[in-house]
């Protein structure tokens, strides 16, 4: 289902969707936006030939949080799982 702007902002004010935190602001044409939060899962790609969602992978990713206001680099071609804030 695509809802518009508008249809999403009636199914919050309805309380048929809700978002934690809410600002209204992040509500765009047919979307809204999230915030990272600073929680990220780096792919470890060297220990698998492929990933198998039906065998257990457990050093596939590797959870990176960074200290205080270092940053998150995510270099081209790269790609990571992030947590929504």
């Amino acid at each position: 289902m695509l809802l518009s702007d508008r249809d999403i902002t009636a199914e919050i004010e309805a309380g048929r969707v809700a978002l934690e935190p809410y600002d209204a602001a992040m509500v765009q044409p047919s979307s809204v936006d999230v915030r990272l939060d600073r929680f990220f899962r780096t792919f470890e790609n060297h220990r698998y030939p492929h990933i198998d969602p039906s065998v257990d992978q457990p050093d596939l990713t590797r959870q990176v949080e960074p200290d205080g206001e270092e940053p998150f680099i995510l270099h081209p071609g790269e790609f990571v799982l992030g947590s929504t804030y």
